[in-house]
């Protein structure tokens, strides 16, 4: 139970913060990105930095602090907790309430509502994809991914993180998967699906990645980077990383506004189990 309490919060807090990136995509220029706001202009300042010969940083194309400091006006210590901002507070609360309606009927709306916190964030990478491969560069993202550093299956930490994720991913023994499967019938065998979930949500991954891989591979063109030096993981691929790399493109306000849809829809997809629980 109290797993689950702590689950909540953590994913209710990540979709009010995609919340507020959602109504940031609608303005123009992008506020997080960095005096360039088109791709034409971001081109520009690119070139220039090279005939500089000055490095080229993720920073000189997008501002890195938005998130911490504009979003969420993070204080310089834990033990100066601040006030509250009053538009993530309304953010929060939009995703207590798209989390509660979307279980508030039990199985009978959980049912429904999968059926579009399911597909549609696959359609969504589906579209991130299809335009990742009419970038320049994005190859070189691809080559990263597939081709394997072997020296690496010798690293212990690399094998715990991976089973972390999949038991962690596949929620075993978690409260929500056990109520659930209360639903089930008496007779139905659940080997299909006790193979079948992790084959799936593995692959879902690897199709993750691909779209995540092919849009570091074109800003690692673009600024005559590594991909190693131009990636981020965690909170900072999410918030920083990525929205700057959708910021490079034409119709940025778009792609960004597809993107934080998708995450608000994948954060009530992980919780809304544990509401229902509840």
């Amino acid at each position: 139970m109290a797993q689950c309490f702590f689950f909540t919060v953590y994913y209710i807090t990540l979709m009010a913060w995609s919340f507020s990136y959602f109504f940031d995509s609608f303005k123009d220029p992008l506020p997080w990105m960095k005096g360039a706001t088109t791709l034409a202009e971001i081109n520009d300042k690119v070139n220039a930095l090279k005939k500089s010969d000055k490095e080229i940083k993720s920073g000189d194309l997008w501002n890195p602090d938005y998130f911490y400091k504009n979003t969420l006006n993070r204080s310089d210590s834990i033990t100066d907790a601040g006030a509250p901002q009053g538009f993530l507070v309304f953010c929060l609360f939009l995703s207590y309430v798209y989390a509660y309606f979307s279980a508030w009927k039990g199985i009978k709306s959980t049912g429904k509502m999968v059926w579009v916190t399911c597909t549609l964030p696959y359609f969504i990478l589906t579209v991130l994809v299809i335009k990742g491969l009419t970038l320049e560069g994005s190859g070189k993202g691809l080559e990263k991914l597939f081709i394997p550093d072997w020296s690496k299956l010798a690293d212990i930490e690399i094998w715990k993180n991976a089973a972390v994720q999949i038991l962690f991913s596949s929620s075993v023994s978690f409260g929500p998967l056990i109520y659930y499967a209360t639903a089930r019938k008496e007779n139905e065998k659940i080997m299909k699906a006790s193979f079948w979930i992790p084959v799936a949500n593995s692959l879902t991954s690897l199709y993750a990645a691909i779209t995540v891989f092919l849009f570091l591979g074109h800003v690692s063109h673009v600024t005559g980077k590594s991909i190693d030096q131009v990636s981020e993981s965690g909170m900072d691929l999410a918030f920083v990383a990525y929205p700057g790399l959708l910021g490079t493109l034409d119709g940025a306000n778009v792609w960004a506004v597809i993107f934080f849809m998708m995450l608000v829809t994948l954060g009530v997809d992980s919780v809304f189990a544990t509401v229902d629980f509840f």
